[in-house]
């Protein structure tokens, strides 16, 4: 069973779900691997910390073995050719989303504008969440950087 609590705020640690309007705490995942969500929440500090650099295949391969999931080392291997967004969204944010047995719809009109996620619970009402890329990556004279996004 998966319970779920709403409060305001803009989170993202042990056991949360950062969105742009609220937070959704999980309390409880049964039948779901509750290594593998600590995992994507690790990677995600791992990749949150990560400062302007150079992407040398020394350090993503530094960085890479740091990594608990497969998805996270995805991640850092393709940020240098690919839409730091894209990359969140598909590598890390819809496997979490999916190994918490949530109902989920991509990229979907609400309103005025469109949303990266709208999550449906059979008892509250859906949460839009709208995802920023975590890093911007940059061409230079001997290849690729990136740098954190400051929102």
């Amino acid at each position: 069973m998966l319970t779920l609590f709403r409060n305001q705020g803009l989170v993202l640690g042990d056991g949360l779900l950062k969105s742009n309007s609220e937070t959704l705490w999980v309390s409880e995942v049964g039948g779901i691997s509750k290594r593998l969500l600590q995992d994507y929440l690790d990677d995600l500090r791992v990749l949150s910390s990560l400062g302007a650099v150079e992407l040398t295949s020394a350090f993503v391969q530094e960085i890479s073995e740091q990594l608990k999931t497969q998805n996270a080392r995805k991640y850092i291997e393709s940020i240098g050719f690919a839409k730091p967004e894209v990359l969140l969204s598909e590598f890390l944010f819809s496997p979490i989303l999916g190994h918490l047995g949530l109902e989920w719809v991509p990229e979907i009109k609400l309103g005025k504008g469109w949303v990266d996620f709208l999550v449906k619970s059979e008892t509250t009402n859906p949460v839009a969440i709208e995802l920023k890329a975590m890093h911007r990556a940059y061409k230079v004279k001997n290849g690729v950087k990136i740098r954190p996004v400051s929102l």
